[in-house]
């Protein structure tokens, strides 16, 4: 009885995590397809639009090195409405934005608010479930993530068509609200470690160095960074190449979501069937060599000067599915050596990622968007870098990591 009253709390969790990490992603994707009429509507131009999609994503990256050294100092769950009440308040300013700068300021205070979603969610995990069972879950909460990116756009195309994209917004508005009340009402706390070492700026930025520095760390981190950063950029650059070059309409490029983000999803799958079968080093590996697969795919049509919808998309489906296959693992193998300082790991990794891809995206944030081709470019150049980091930091350290496991406690030994 027990038993089964232990897998039930754990399987709640895990849904109030994936509830938690949706609305994060749901911020993302869900007004992309409205990225033309934005610009008409604004006024203004195409690299401010794209900017408020980075500049969530920075700023969401920011906000995590605060939430997760709090979150192991007081705990998962006052972060967690803290973070979700910041949300809801920036989702009704960009409601009411009146201009592209106020809008600007309403995506930052959002992203400043959701950056509670991913840390929190792995710290959870990481206070929970260990070893096979953190990539076990890891793998559903990817899995059941990826609904979220796959129905947004579409969802937003069809706001967007139908009525403008300030339903977008109303829309998040009124989730982030339901997610606010469900998880104050039944979010257990999880957090179970006191670190006193965290109770001073000093310690936090002293436990930050500690972690940075591990180069199995260094070697996870790189690739989750490759596989997130690859499609952002395919977010911000996607709706000018396919509305605006190829002439789709927002509900048309809403839709084709399903085929990118089924790669995802069968990634994603791939990584649950064999977490307990072949280790993340050779899932990251493998994920990585499909990354640049993908990229190269897309790069080699565009070097004859030739762009459709099929030479964006199928090639970006190949990408996906190298995202779902390495982005679990890349979270188990660089928090592994951390399972006690969960919160400020998990915020190091998951902010390092959102504010080099915020940096990132708003220097490119102008490239001409007229062909694939600097789409391709970069998504190949970024995934060979992934690939070269892995073999610098993680090949040397093969036999360690592969035979890291944990005793019965959750002791790495």
């Amino acid at each position: 009885m027990q038993d089964a009253s232990k897998k039930l709390n754990n399987t709640l969790l895990v849904i109030f995590i994936i509830l938690l990490m949706t609305i994060s992603q749901m911020a993302v994707t869900i007004y992309i397809p409205a990225f033309p009429s934005m610009v008409s509507d604004f006024k203004t131009s195409t690299a401010l639009i794209q900017i408020s999609l980075v500049g969530y994503v920075f700023a969401y990256g920011c906000s995590q090195f605060f939430y997760g050294p709090l979150s192991d100092i007081y705990g998962r769950r006052l972060i967690v409405l803290i973070g979700l009440s910041i949300f809801v308040c920036a989702s009704a300013l960009a409601i009411i934005a009146t201009n592209i700068y106020l809008f600007l300021l309403a995506r930052i205070l959002q992203g400043i608010g959701m950056g509670c979603g991913d840390t929190m969610g792995r710290a959870i995990m990481c206070d929970v479930f260990k070893g096979r069972q953190f990539i076990s879950a890891a793998s559903y909460i990817s899995m059941a993530s990826t609904l979220t990116p796959l129905f947004a756009p579409i969802l937003g195309g069809y706001f967007a068509y139908l009525l403008n994209w300030r339903a977008c917004f109303i829309f998040l508005f009124l989730y982030g609200i339901f997610n606010l009340v469900l998880l104050w009402r039944f979010l257990p706390e999880t957090k179970n470690t006191e670190l006193p070492v965290l109770k001073s700026i000093k310690g936090i930025s002293n436990t930050y160095l500690f972690i940075i520095r591990n180069q199995i760390f260094l070697g996870f981190f790189i690739p989750g960074l490759v596989s997130f950063f690859g499609e952002i950029l395919y977010n911000m650059v996607s709706p000018f190449l396919l509305q605006g070059r190829l002439g789709l309409s927002p509900i048309i490029f809403g839709w084709l979501a399903i085929f990118t983000i089924s790669g995802l999803l069968t990634g994603s799958i791939i990584a649950k069937a064999f977490a307990h079968k072949i280790t993340h080093y050779h899932m990251v590996l493998t994920g990585l060599y499909i990354l640049l697969l993908g990229s190269v795919s897309m790069l080699i049509p565009s070097l004859y000067s030739y762009m459709s919808i099929t030479s964006i998309v199928l090639p970006m489906v190949i990408f996906m599915l190298g995202v779902g296959i390495t982005y679990p693992n890349t979270n188990m193998g660089a928090l592994a050596p951390f399972t006690k300082m969960a919160g400020t790991a998990g915020a190091l990794q998951g902010g390092l990622q959102m504010i080099t891809s915020g940096l990132v995206g708003i220097v490119l944030a102008d490239m001409r968007n007229q062909t694939q081709f600097p789409l391709a470019l970069i998504l190949t150049i970024i995934s060979s870098v992934g690939l070269l980091s892995f073999f610098i930091f993680l090949k040397p350290r093969k036999n360690h990591i592969c035979t890291m496991v944990k005793d019965n406690n959750g002791t790495l030994y």
